[in-house]
């Protein structure tokens, strides 16, 4: 991954433990075109339809990963795409309340 200057901390990932896929929107459609962008224009936002991505998930993580490494393979999928499309490298993120729980990426 190349260097990237904007910096990332993905919070409460442990809110996605159990879910069989996960949904990210991606885009909105309006009249047959597709916004990329969150749309401003407010009769697009009322009218438009979100355009999602499905992606896998995990089951609940019984034991609190330590590590990116211990992550399981779906989850490390999401954090990857995340970091893909919005250029930015992820350096934290939360799997739980304390500060036990979060897990610093290199």
């Amino acid at each position: 991954m190349s260097e990237r200057a904007h910096l990332l901390a993905i919070m409460k990932m442990d809110v996605l433990d159990g879910l069989s896929s996960i949904s990210v929107c991606i885009g909105y459609k309006y009249k047959g075109k597709l916004f990329k962008e969150f749309p401003h224009d407010l009769e697009v936002l009322r009218n438009a339809t979100p355009v999602y991505k499905k992606m896998r998930g995990w089951d609940k993580t019984i034991n609190k990963p330590l590590s990116y490494a211990n992550l399981h393979p779906n989850a490390k999928d999401y954090l990857s795409y995340l970091q893909d499309t919005l250029a930015a490298k992820i350096t934290m993120v939360s799997v739980g309340s304390s500060r036990q729980d979060t897990i610093f990426v290199k």
